[in-house]
């Protein structure tokens, strides 16, 4: 009895390695890095050689896992970078994603790949300034940067020129826009919509804080105040 039992496990090993090895062969093969895997890990190690690697391919992996429409940019002088995701469409995605790099790191920023796609470079990376961080004029729906169109038909976004003073737009990079008016004055009105920015949920503190965008009907990003407000008393 014992012999036919090592005669059948004999028998059986063949089988047995034959299995294991295309196991083995599946799981190497969906283990291989994608060809975008392999392309961003190059432009990144390349725009940001301190990076260390294990962060990067991090940041690879959530890239790739991200909702499309996505954008990754680069902002050299601080070598970080920013992500943005899930955009109304794959038009506007570009100058969200640039927009909320530069928002969030006070620099232009540089375009490395929309959805799968890498960004055709002719030569070494050019930054892209925002002209909607510049803007210095009165509020217009049209000038507001980041945000999605959900957020640009809310209510409060498109009553804001009529809406009672003091008054006040605090915006984050990732795109969210708080909005407050009737306060005592305008430096309450800016101190609280910074303070409602700012501790709204569902952030990491790597995102960075809130900008004061809009003081009553003037626009002032291209100020970059921050909470508690840098508004002269």
């Amino acid at each position: 009895m014992k012999r036919l039992a090592i005669v059948a496990m004999i028998a059986w090993l063949p089988a047995a390695a034959s299995a294991f090895d295309r196991y083995a062969g599946l799981a190497e093969a969906e283990h291989q890095p994608s060809d975008l895997s392999k392309a961003l890990n190059l432009v990144m190690s390349t725009a940001t050689p301190d990076l260390y690697f294990h962060t990067r391919e991090i940041m690879v992996e959530d890239y790739e896992k991200a909702a499309v429409n996505k954008a990754l940019a680069v902002n050299l002088r601080s070598a970080e970078y920013w992500q943005t995701t899930d955009q109304d469409s794959k038009s506007v995605t570009p100058d969200r994603a640039l927009e909320g790099c530069q928002l969030r790191f006070g620099s232009p920023c540089k375009l490395l790949a929309v959805n799968d796609e890498l960004v055709q470079l002719a030569g070494p990376l050019a930054d892209h300034d925002m002209p909607r961080l510049s803007y210095s004029g009165g509020f217009d729906p049209n000038q507001l940067p980041i945000v999605k169109d959900d957020v640009r038909k809310r209510p409060d976004i498109q009553t804001y020129l009529s809406a009672q003073r003091p008054k006040a737009i605090a915006i984050h990079p990732i795109g969210q826009m708080f909005v407050v008016s009737g306060s005592p004055t305008d430096k309450d009105a800016a101190d609280a919509a910074l303070a409602r920015c700012d501790f709204a949920s569902g952030r990491k503190k790597s995102d960075g804080p809130c900008y004061l965008y809009s003081l009553n009907n003037d626009v002032v990003i291209a100020k970059r105040h921050t909470f508690p407000s840098m508004l002269s008393p």
